[in-house]
Formats: structure tokens, sequence, C-alpha cells
């Protein structure tokens, strides 16, 4: 499939996946803590979602999952903003914390979506 015929099945991934990380985001981050639990559960939730989607879902699909709904989904973007917002406040033990628990947990999240995902015709 070429890009033209793919560009609204990633915008509506996309859109999906920004809607869910505004509402899951807003929705933990309302939580009395410190540490940013909404971006880092939409960040670990898409490397679950990752690690399947692309082990379990076929081409045009595969593509509006991952780069469309992960990709809106996930931020990594946010993640760096509130690193450097706990560096500047002098929070650097919390800051390596959450850099830490996403980095690990991002991958160890990827691994079981890919674990998760029914395998594809031909493929171990």
């Amino acid at each position: 499939m070429q890009l033209g015929a793919l560009r609204p099945l990633l915008l509506a991934g996309g859109a999906a996946g920004t809607l869910v990380r505004w509402l899951l985001g807003n929705g933990l981050d309302n939580q009395a803590s410190n540490f940013p639990w909404g971006t880092f559960a939409v960040n670990i939730v898409g490397c679950v979602l990752l690690g399947y989607f692309l082990t379990g879902s076929p081409g045009t699909r595969r593509d509006a999952l991952t780069i469309g709904f992960c990709g809106g989904l996930t931020t990594f973007s946010t993640l760096m903003v509130e690193l450097i917002r706990k560096s500047e406040s002098n929070q650097l033990g919390d800051a390596f914390v959450y850099l830490l628990l996403s980095l690990t947990l991002g991958i160890a999240a990827f691994l079981a979506g890919r674990r998760l995902a029914p395998a594809r015709s031909g493929e171990q």
C-alpha cells in the first residue's frame, strides 16, 4: 500500500492514541503524587501494545496500529520534560528512578506484548 492510501489510517490511529493518552494521563496525573504516573502508564501500555501489534498484526493494519495509535499514545517528549523539571528542582534521585523504571519496564512490557501476540502464519 502506498503512503497516500495509508495516511487516513495513520491519522485515525494517531488521533485515537492521542485521545487515549489524554484520558489516561489526565486521570492518573490528577492523583496526589510527585511521580508522573500518567506519562509512565501510557508509555508502558504503549510498549506492550507495540510489541503485540508488531508481532501479531499484518501489513497496513500493523502500520496504523504501531505508527498511528502507539505513536499517538506514547510520549517520549513529555518523559524528557518531566526528567528535566525534576533535575532542575534538584530531584535527581526521582529523575533517575523515573528514567530507569521507564526504560527497564518499557523493554519488559514490549517483550511481554510480543509474547502475548498470536504468531503470524509462517513466523516463529
